[in-house]
């Protein structure tokens, strides 16, 4: 974790942003609709996560809870007993010498962030505040500027495209499909064949333990195993354990799914955009961690898109040009057709790109055979390779080398729909703390203060703004041009830009932000 987070760095540093802050750490905490992830700025992984639960007036309560949003008093009073867990139980600090980082949805209920800032500020007297969408920042560890959020939840499973660190919230869509609608088809399954009491903690750990989303290629069989909870031993069959698969991805009565989202989502994107929001898919959240979950949204989006539902995204293939190149080795000492292990076969691979001067990444296909007379590759990029370079000797080991005497090139043109392009973007973050740890990489810097909001600003105007609610003075202004080229110094309230009706809706840096 501290290497990956060092490398985040990196990436911070090459965009001009990593002059880290001396104060004490700020405390990033996400409320999501499961679990709260606590920690601090600069940290590689959250400190605790906890459920977003707290007990109310003798019972538990999630702090989503509809009967808990429709009264602002008791909604009060459940956050202050929530964070007071948070700050005094679990991170331990004096919550006056310090700033907080709220990573949210921004959907998040008004009514709930407004109550949070009020209870951050009048009870617990922190120095400023920070409400930063989720979207840029799931991007901000990868530095990827670009790419499609599909967020997989407890409750629901939200996509947004992204594009140079700017949420685009007309791309936003979301289903009521996630982790809670998995747990209750296990649920109801398990009532089907006899067991109906199954407790909550063991539907989630049934789902977490043995849960697939992918559908099994055809002639293989997802195994029936079991389930001990207390002294009932529950037996979980391969209608169960692919909960994940026909909740996610079978289309429901209103035909939708998390696949029909991602889809919905690239229609209602520029079309310039769509190809590289469709080659960077970034899966995130809980949901997302079951396995196969990528493969079978990819699965899925290749499915539906030749559907004429999705007839905008059907448009003319592009042509992409390949340079293919055949490369021959011949033995130079060893058995003629010897088996080689993985690691020749390694090596070989990083020898012959290493002549060509290519990048593995630039691949778009690799095949190598032996015979008698030794090797021949096969390959196809993008990239023009130095063919040139090709000779020379690799030896493997002490007893096999190759001598490579020649190749050649041809160029070939293919064609390239949209559904080509489809890819998941892949990286080694855990997928449930990748927006968590985009905040703790922001609360790092130095521009998180002038980006919050601080505790005399609140007193003196204790009204939040959000991308759906404009100031009444605001709501006649004209349009303004979006962004730090639009040579207006942004307002004092809360860093919130004055452009805000017109396409703005959260700087975190001068091309963080969010566009309804």
């Amino acid at each position: 974790p501290v290497s990956k987070m060092a490398a985040a760095f990196g990436r911070l540093r090459s965009l001009g942003l990593a002059a880290i802050t001396v104060e004490r750490p700020a405390v990033v905490l996400e409320i999501g609709n499961a679990y709260t992830k606590i920690g601090f700025g600069g940290e590689p992984a959250p400190r605790h996560i906890i459920p977003s639960t707290v007990t109310f007036r003798e019972a538990l309560w999630n702090l989503y809870d509809p009967k808990l949003l429709a009264n602002e008093e008791d909604l009060k009073q459940a956050l202050i007993d929530f964070l007071f867990e948070v700050f005094f139980k679990y991170a331990l600090v004096k919550t006056s010498e310090r700033r907080i980082m709220i990573c949210e949805n921004p959907l998040c209920p008004t009514v709930f962030r407004q109550t949070l800032a009020t209870v951050l500020f009048d009870h617990y007297k922190v120095i400023s505040v920070f409400f930063a969408p989720n979207a840029p920042l799931t991007l901000l560890p990868l530095a990827a500027p670009t790419g499609l959020v599909v967020d997989c939840g407890h409750v629901e499973t939200s996509v947004v495209g992204v594009s140079n660190n700017t949420a685009l919230m007309y791309t936003f869509r979301t289903v009521p499909l996630g982790t809670q609608a998995v747990q209750q088809r296990i649920k109801d399954v398990l009532a089907a064949s006899g067991h109906a009491d199954v407790p909550q903690a063991a539907l989630e750990d049934i789902m977490v333990r043995l849960c697939v989303a992918a559908r099994p290629r055809p002639g293989v069989t997802v195994a029936s195993t079991s389930y001990r909870t207390g002294a009932t031993v529950l037996p979980i069959s391969a209608d169960v354990r692919l909960a994940g698969t026909d909740t996610l991805f079978a289309l429901s009565d209103e035909d939708e799914s998390v696949a029909t989202a991602v889809l919905d989502a690239l229609v209602r994107a520029p079309r310039d955009l769509r190809r590289e929001l469709a080659s960077h898919i970034v899966v995130v959240g809980g949901g997302s961690m079951l396995p196969g979950f990528a493969s079978q949204l990819l699965h899925e989006m290749r499915t539906l898109f030749n559907t004429p539902r999705y007839a905008a995204l059907q448009g003319p293939p592009s042509e992409r040009v390949l340079h293919r190149v055949a490369v021959a080795a011949a033995f130079s000492d060893g058995t003629p057709g010897q088996q080689l292990a993985q690691d020749d076969l390694d090596a070989i691979k990083a020898h012959v790109l290493g002549k060509l001067q290519l990048d593995a990444a630039a691949l778009t296909e690799w095949h190598l055979s032996t015979d008698t007379r030794g090797l021949r590759i096969t390959l196809a990029t993008e990239e023009h390779p130095e063919i040139s370079h090709i000779s020379g000797t690799i030896v493997l080991g002490q007893q096999c080398s190759f001598l490579f005497d020649k190749a050649t090139q041809t160029l070939e043109k293919v064609a390239v729909g949209l559904s080509d392009e489809f890819a998941v973007f892949e990286h080694s973050f855990p997928e449930h703390a990748l927006a968590w740890l985009g905040g703790a990489l922001f609360a790092s810097l130095e521009l998180l203060p002038e980006r919050s909001v601080t505790r005399d600003q609140f007193a003196a105007s204790p009204r939040l703004t959000d991308w759906v609610q404009l100031p009444p003075e605001e709501e006649e202004s004209p349009p303004m041009s979006a962004g730090p080229t639009s040579g207006r110094a942004p307002p004092q309230q809360y860093g919130r830009p004055k452009e805000w009706g017109a396409g703005v809706a959260v700087n975190l840096i001068d091309t963080l932000k969010l566009v309804p």
